[in-house]
């Protein structure tokens, strides 16, 4: 059984006509999901969350407390010798809180922080 050219002519029409209707089919519904797409979007945008008509509460704005620092009591050490981180030892002669003015060997004047030095022997200075 042979085909002639007029059964493959009608046979490749149809095809061509069934391809044509699927490619239009597919081109709307791509339209069609842009679309709402779209729509998703602008709803999400300009809709504000709330369904309710009340207004939302406003800010009120307040000035916070003065925040007092804290004192820190040192020990008074006045005449104490003390060792630096130096490895000189040295006597307090004045104390302003957390630092200390002290004199080393030959009459040498240097502050401190009190955090900075350890607690030493005097015998290693000169007497006077």
């Amino acid at each position: 059984m042979m085909f002639g050219y007029k059964e493959v002519a009608k046979g490749a029409g149809d095809m061509l006509k069934v391809g044509f209707f699927a490619f239009i089919g597919l081109a709307i519904f791509a339209v069609v999901a842009v679309l709402a797409i779209i729509g998703i979007v602008l709803y999400l945008v300009f809709s504000s969350g709330t369904t309710s008509t009340a207004e939302a509460p406003t800010a009120v704005q307040t000035t916070a407390p003065a925040i007092t620092p804290i004192q820190v009591e040192y020990p008074i050490i006045e005449g104490l010798c003390f060792r630096t981180p130096m490895g000189d030892v040295g006597m307090v002669l004045k104390q302003d809180r957390d630092l200390l003015e002290m004199t080393f060997r030959g009459g040498v004047k240097s502050t401190y922080s009190y955090n900075q030095v350890v607690h030493a022997d005097c015998g290693v200075l000169p007497k006077g």
